[in-house]
Protein backbone atom coordinates (compact mmCIF):
# COMPACT_ATOMS: atom_id res chain seq x y z
CA UNK A 1 0.00 0.00 0.00
CA UNK A 2 1.50 3.30 -1.07
CA UNK A 3 1.76 6.32 1.16
CA UNK A 4 -0.71 8.21 -1.08
CA UNK A 5 -3.37 5.54 -0.55
CA UNK A 6 -2.71 5.54 3.18
CA UNK A 7 -2.96 9.32 3.32
CA UNK A 8 -6.23 9.24 1.36
CA UNK A 9 -7.66 6.70 3.80
CA UNK A 10 -6.53 8.82 6.77
CA UNK A 11 -8.17 11.90 5.23
CA UNK A 12 -11.42 9.97 4.63
CA UNK A 13 -11.37 8.67 8.20
CA UNK A 14 -10.67 12.15 9.57
CA UNK A 15 -13.44 13.66 7.46
CA UNK A 16 -15.83 10.94 8.58
CA UNK A 17 -14.81 11.52 12.18
CA UNK A 18 -15.37 15.30 11.85
CA UNK A 19 -18.84 14.72 10.36
CA UNK A 20 -19.66 12.29 13.17
CA UNK A 21 -18.58 14.81 15.77
CA UNK A 22 -20.50 17.59 14.03
CA UNK A 23 -23.62 15.39 13.90
CA UNK A 24 -23.31 14.62 17.62
CA UNK A 25 -22.85 18.32 18.45
CA UNK A 26 -25.92 19.23 16.38
CA UNK A 27 -27.98 16.48 18.02
CA UNK A 28 -26.98 17.66 21.50
CA UNK A 29 -27.82 21.26 20.55
CA UNK A 30 -31.17 20.17 19.12
CA UNK A 31 -32.06 18.18 22.25
CA UNK A 32 -31.02 21.11 24.44
CA UNK A 33 -33.20 23.52 22.45
CA UNK A 34 -36.13 21.10 22.66
CA UNK A 35 -35.75 20.86 26.44
CA UNK A 36 -35.59 24.67 26.73
CA UNK A 37 -38.66 25.06 24.49
CA UNK A 38 -40.59 22.39 26.43
CA UNK A 39 -39.80 24.19 29.68
CA UNK A 40 -40.98 27.51 28.22
CA UNK A 41 -44.15 25.94 26.82
CA UNK A 42 -44.87 24.33 30.18
CA UNK A 43 -44.43 27.71 31.85
CA UNK A 44 -46.67 29.39 29.28
CA UNK A 45 -49.35 26.74 29.78
CA UNK A 46 -49.25 27.43 33.50
CA UNK A 47 -49.62 31.16 32.85
CA UNK A 48 -52.53 30.52 30.45
CA UNK A 49 -54.28 28.31 33.02
CA UNK A 50 -53.86 31.06 35.61
CA UNK A 51 -55.09 33.75 33.25
CA UNK A 52 -58.10 31.68 32.24
CA UNK A 53 -59.00 31.22 35.89
CA UNK A 54 -58.62 34.94 36.49
CA UNK A 55 -60.42 35.81 33.27
CA UNK A 56 -63.68 34.18 34.31
CA UNK A 57 -66.02 35.84 36.78
CA UNK A 58 -66.08 33.73 39.95
CA UNK A 59 -69.19 32.62 41.81
CA UNK A 60 -69.49 34.59 45.05
CA UNK A 61 -67.92 37.74 43.61
CA UNK A 62 -69.79 40.96 44.38
CA UNK A 63 -70.44 43.04 41.28
CA UNK A 64 -71.60 46.67 40.95
CA UNK A 65 -74.51 47.80 38.78
CA UNK A 66 -73.61 47.40 35.11
CA UNK A 67 -73.18 50.70 33.26
CA UNK A 68 -74.64 50.22 29.77
CA UNK A 69 -76.57 52.05 27.02
CA UNK A 70 -80.16 51.48 25.96
CA UNK A 71 -81.03 50.80 22.33
CA UNK A 72 -81.35 54.55 21.69
CA UNK A 73 -77.78 55.02 22.85
CA UNK A 74 -78.65 56.64 26.19
CA UNK A 75 -76.48 55.74 29.22
CA UNK A 76 -78.25 53.73 31.92
CA UNK A 77 -77.57 51.04 34.52
CA UNK A 78 -78.60 47.46 35.05
CA UNK A 79 -79.08 47.37 38.82
CA UNK A 80 -79.49 44.17 40.80
CA UNK A 81 -80.97 45.65 43.96
CA UNK A 82 -84.56 46.78 44.16
CA UNK A 83 -85.86 43.51 42.70
CA UNK A 84 -87.00 40.43 44.60
CA UNK A 85 -85.55 37.91 42.16
CA UNK A 86 -82.03 37.22 40.90
CA UNK A 87 -81.09 38.76 37.56
CA UNK A 88 -79.91 36.66 34.62
CA UNK A 89 -77.55 38.73 32.47
CA UNK A 90 -77.21 37.17 29.03
CA UNK A 91 -74.17 38.60 27.23
CA UNK A 92 -74.17 38.17 23.46
CA UNK A 93 -73.32 39.74 20.12
CA UNK A 94 -75.51 39.92 16.97
CA UNK A 95 -72.65 38.55 14.85
CA UNK A 96 -71.72 35.67 17.18
CA UNK A 97 -72.33 32.25 15.61
CA UNK A 98 -72.54 30.47 18.97
CA UNK A 99 -75.04 33.10 20.16
CA UNK A 100 -77.22 32.25 17.15
CA UNK A 101 -76.99 28.54 17.94
CA UNK A 102 -77.87 29.25 21.60
CA UNK A 103 -80.79 31.58 20.83
CA UNK A 104 -83.56 28.99 21.28
CA UNK A 105 -82.04 27.94 24.59
CA UNK A 106 -81.99 31.43 26.07
CA UNK A 107 -85.49 32.24 24.77
CA UNK A 108 -86.85 29.00 26.25
CA UNK A 109 -85.02 29.66 29.51
CA UNK A 110 -86.51 33.15 29.75
CA UNK A 111 -90.01 31.79 28.99
CA UNK A 112 -89.81 28.96 31.53
CA UNK A 113 -87.94 30.74 34.35
CA UNK A 114 -89.07 34.33 33.74
CA UNK A 115 -91.38 34.35 36.76
CA UNK A 116 -88.56 33.36 39.11
CA UNK A 117 -85.72 35.37 37.53
CA UNK A 118 -85.39 38.72 35.84
CA UNK A 119 -83.72 38.44 32.40
CA UNK A 120 -81.58 41.15 30.80
CA UNK A 121 -79.64 40.98 27.54
CA UNK A 122 -76.38 42.86 27.07
CA UNK A 123 -74.78 43.08 23.64
CA UNK A 124 -71.09 43.83 23.40
CA UNK A 125 -71.64 45.06 19.84
CA UNK A 126 -73.90 47.91 18.74
CA UNK A 127 -73.88 47.24 14.99
CA UNK A 128 -77.13 45.65 13.69
CA UNK A 129 -78.38 45.19 17.27
CA UNK A 130 -81.82 46.75 16.76
CA UNK A 131 -82.49 44.52 13.75
CA UNK A 132 -81.20 41.48 15.63
CA UNK A 133 -83.48 42.14 18.62
CA UNK A 134 -86.52 42.55 16.36
CA UNK A 135 -85.80 39.38 14.37
CA UNK A 136 -84.72 37.17 17.26
CA UNK A 137 -87.91 37.56 19.27
CA UNK A 138 -86.15 38.22 22.59
CA UNK A 139 -88.78 38.97 25.22
CA UNK A 140 -86.51 40.65 27.77
CA UNK A 141 -84.89 44.12 27.81
CA UNK A 142 -81.66 44.41 25.83
CA UNK A 143 -78.86 46.89 26.44
CA UNK A 144 -75.51 47.47 24.75
CA UNK A 145 -72.00 48.83 25.09
CA UNK A 146 -71.05 48.21 28.74
CA UNK A 147 -68.49 50.78 29.82
CA UNK A 148 -64.85 49.89 30.57
CA UNK A 149 -65.40 49.55 34.32
CA UNK A 150 -68.31 47.14 33.78
CA UNK A 151 -66.34 45.10 31.25
CA UNK A 152 -63.59 44.78 33.85
CA UNK A 153 -65.86 44.07 36.83
CA UNK A 154 -67.82 41.38 34.98
CA UNK A 155 -64.71 40.14 33.08
CA UNK A 156 -66.63 40.30 29.83
CA UNK A 157 -65.08 39.41 26.50
CA UNK A 158 -66.37 36.19 24.99
CA UNK A 159 -69.95 35.60 23.90
CA UNK A 160 -72.34 34.16 24.74
CA UNK A 161 -72.08 34.20 28.52
CA UNK A 162 -74.80 33.81 31.14
CA UNK A 163 -74.37 35.34 34.60
CA UNK A 164 -76.87 35.03 37.46
CA UNK A 165 -76.64 37.84 40.03
CA UNK A 166 -78.47 37.96 43.37
CA UNK A 167 -80.28 41.15 44.50
CA UNK A 168 -77.35 41.88 46.82
CA UNK A 169 -74.93 41.86 43.85
CA UNK A 170 -73.37 38.45 44.52
CA UNK A 171 -72.69 36.27 41.50
CA UNK A 172 -74.64 33.03 41.91
CA UNK A 173 -73.68 31.25 38.69
CA UNK A 174 -71.65 31.77 35.50
CA UNK A 175 -71.88 29.80 32.26
CA UNK A 176 -69.33 30.91 29.65
CA UNK A 177 -70.27 29.90 26.11
CA UNK A 178 -73.36 28.34 24.62
CA UNK A 179 -75.37 25.74 26.56
CA UNK A 180 -73.72 22.59 25.23
CA UNK A 181 -72.79 19.24 26.74
CA UNK A 182 -72.22 19.55 30.51
CA UNK A 183 -73.33 23.19 30.77
CA UNK A 184 -76.70 22.36 29.14
CA UNK A 185 -77.51 19.83 31.87
CA UNK A 186 -76.21 22.18 34.58
CA UNK A 187 -78.41 25.04 33.34
CA UNK A 188 -81.46 22.75 33.30
CA UNK A 189 -80.74 21.59 36.87
CA UNK A 190 -80.10 25.09 38.19
CA UNK A 191 -83.25 26.65 36.70
CA UNK A 192 -85.36 23.46 36.80
CA UNK A 193 -86.27 23.77 33.12
CA UNK A 194 -86.01 21.72 29.92
CA UNK A 195 -84.06 23.32 27.07
CA UNK A 196 -84.22 22.48 23.36
CA UNK A 197 -80.45 22.30 22.83
CA UNK A 198 -78.24 24.07 20.32
CA UNK A 199 -79.45 24.86 16.83
CA UNK A 200 -77.27 23.27 14.16
CA UNK A 201 -74.94 25.70 12.44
Amino acid sequence: MTSNVIMAQVRRAATSHVWSLLTIVLLVASVSLNVIQATRIGGLRSVIRTLRGEAQLAVGTSVPPMAVHDLRGQPTEVRFDGVDTPTVVYVFSPTCGWCARNLNNIKTLADQAGGRYRFVGVSLVEKDLQTYVERSGLTFPVFMKPDASSLKAFKLGGTPETVVVAPDGRVLKVWPGAFSEASHADVERFFKVVLPGLTQS
